[in-house]
């Protein structure tokens, strides 16, 4: 059955037939809720309340169902409708709880229930307590005996759903069973799931109603938190549809869907700790290379307070080696780019403001001595803990593609982006020399001279641009780092050098749908499909929308005429992905390199993040 997906936004209407579709809210603390048609495909789906103390989402509600076929859904800035014939769903999400607002129907709410920390996939000790107090209805669950991992304490734990309504009495026709599900996205990742959630029963409409779902560890919270929306109800509503639309900046409907999408996962946990989730629903950390490469849009957003926030969190924490943390909360993997990519956006910041007459406003010059102090210090760490043969060497999985796929593929050596990045170190502490009236760094220039010469002589054969530097060779297997390298740092290569460069990438790793292989198409190693959690294509084949766009910005500047046509394509596939596939209204991870189609995280920061940069270079913006 045809299905009816709307965007409906400040610019206008877009509307496409669709077979299925996904959608996910976000409150920006955290908490989303999030489901597909014609049913959930993923245990990641339902309503998650975000406890900043273990720093993981905590599932509470799998799904609410009015058990009619969904006709249409519309999206607008701030809600979600879904119509099935007479009858509507709207949600909300505000800070503290989930609204549900049904109208035309007569009949009883499915509600089914999931309640466990994300990870916590143990289905023994699961115990619900259903019972109604003063008018409304209070879950209680506990998860007795040992989850592993997945928990803080390892231990049990238990949480308060409580339901309330600004109509009246809510009322439960109990059914308290379990139900099995299927979970087809999971399967196909070959992902860890949860194969049965609690019936709770059906809540009773009578032509309309409207309800409050709110989640905390203690029942009397989780009351309180019901009790708070329910009194205000109304002024709440109006707050988050006001909101919603006055965030929306752009004039078109695809650039507000686009920066929708990347502040949706612009959050702020509880605590006071300010950022961008590299995505939902499982990298809901700040990782720093993806906030790094996010932070160029929030700059064309105006956000530059956010964009200061970030980098200055990053570089009080300095790593001995020169690298910055991988992300917060900390991994174990290290990540030899993010301060790179972290330096980048303060040069980017630091131009933008300053060519505006804007800089004295953010930045006093004490901070600016500060940031070019400490870029003073990675350089030297860098050079110090990474330097060999004149180029910056990087350990298995420290670069971006940071998987080995089973066959030992972690990029060990000299990799091109690493080199533009340490290239845009040297030319960002000169603009920082000269922003604050310190010289002019004469003595960074020599090392910036040094390593381009060095990289030109050892990676460029007239043709192409080795990927890497190894012990003993070269490797010239195609892969869209390169392409990246221009971005970053264009004055590598002239620009007719480049055009050699960019007809041999692009005759090894396009796809005519319109994205970039990851790894050449003829390679033994690529793979056309998707592999899930088995990682084997995921950076051996699958096609990143990231650096999609960012190629697509790279080819724009390097020759608009001449790629324009590479251009538009990238730009359409990732509008269309935004628009229609996976969870609509947010940018995926990857696709298959067969075809376009929305892979890995649903809601990815830096996918969303690299598309504004991309509609901005085309004048859509």
């Amino acid at each position: 059955m045809a299905l009816r997906l709307v965007h409906r936004l400040k610019g206008g209407v877009l509307q496409k037939e669709v077979a299925s579709c996904g959608v996910c809210l976000s409150n920006k603390k955290g908490n989303y809720f999030a489901f597909s048609l014609p049913a959930n495909v993923t245990h990641y789906e339902g309503f998650f309340h975000f406890d900043a103390e273990a720093w993981q989402p905590f599932k509470v509600i799998e799904s609410l169902s009015l058990g009619l076929p969904v006709v249409e859904v519309e999206k607008q800035a701030s809600l979600v409708v879904r119509r099935s014939g007479r009858a509507s769903e709207t949600f909300l999400l505000s800070s503290n709880a989930l609204l549900y607002e049904v109208a035309g129907f007569q009949g009883s709410v499915r509600l089914e229930l999931d309640m466990r920390y994300v990870h916590d996939f143990d289905p023994w000790g699961r115990h619900f307590d259903v019972h109604e107090e003063e008018g409304l209805v209070v879950v209680r669950y506990e998860k007795s005996g040992q989850s592993g991992g997945a928990v803080p304490s390892g231990s049990g734990y238990e949480g308060f759903l409580a339901i309330g309504s600004p109509d009246g009495i809510v009322a439960l026709e109990r059914a308290g069973r379990w139900v099995r599900k299927e979970r087809s996205f999971d399967e196909a990742r070959g992902a860890a799931t949860v194969d049965f959630v609690y019936h709770a029963g059906g809540l009773l409409v009578e032509g309309g109603k409207r309800f409050v779902f709110a989640f905390s560890k203690s029942r009397e919270k989780a009351v309180k938190k019901v009790r708070y929306v329910l009194d205000r109800y109304e002024l709440i509503r109006e707050n988050l549809v006001q909101s919603g639309e006055q965030m929306l900046s752009r004039r078109s409907v695809v650039g507000n869907v686009a920066l929708k999408a990347l502040d949706d996962l612009t959050v702020l946990i509880k605590g006071g700790v300010q950022g961008i989730f590299a995505g939902l629903p499982w990298f809901f950390q700040f990782y720093a290379r993806d906030e790094a490469v996010s932070l160029r849009a929030k700059l064309l957003e105006g956000r530059f307070l956010l964009v200061k926030e970030v980098v200055f969190r990053y570089l009080e924490r300095i790593l001995p080696s020169g690298q910055v943390p991988n992300r917060h909360p900390p991994s174990l993997v290290g990540s030899i780019d993010a301060a790179g990519w972290l330096f980048k956006r303060v040069e980017d910041a630091v131009r933008y403001l300053w060519s505006h007459g804007l800089l004295q406003d953010y930045f006093s010059r004490i901070e600016l001595a500060y940031l070019r102090d400490r870029l003073e210090v990675v350089i030297e760490r860098l050079r110090s803990s990474s330097l060999q043969e004149g180029l910056v060497w990087s350990a298995p999985q420290e670069t971006w593609m940071d998987t080995t796929g089973g066959v030992d593929d972690g990029r060990l050596g000299a990799c091109i982006e690493v080199q533009a990045l340490m290239l845009v170190l040297y030319r960002c502490v000169r603009l920082l020399y000269k922003v604050t009236k310190k010289g002019n760094g004469k003595e960074y220039r020599q090392y910036e001279r040094e390593l381009a010469g060095e990289v030109r002589r050892r990676f460029f054969d007239g043709r192409r641009l080795a990927d890497r530097v190894v012990q003993g060779g070269v490797d010239w297997t195609a892969r869209p780092n390169a392409f990246l390298a221009g971005y970053l740092y264009p004055e590598l290569l002239p620009e007719r050098e480049w055009g050699k460069v960019v007809k041999w990438l692009l005759g090894s790793l396009w796809l005519e749908w319109g994205g970039l292989a990851s790894i050449a198409k003829n390679h033994p190693l690529f793979c056309a499909e998707h592999s899930g959690e088995d990682d084997r294509s995921y950076h051996r084949g699958d096609s990143w929308f990231f650096c999609n766009n960012l190629a697509g910005v790279f080819l724009h500047r390097l020759d608009a005429a001449g790629f324009g046509g590479f251009v538009r394509k990238i730009r359409d596939a990732s509008v269309e992905e935004l628009l229609f596939s996976g969870w609509a209204g947010h940018c995926a991870e990857v696709s298959s390199a067969a075809r376009l189609e929305s892979r890995g995280c649903l809601a990815q920061a830096w996918s969303a993040a690299t598309l504004i940069e991309l509609l901005d270079a085309l004048g859509e913006w």
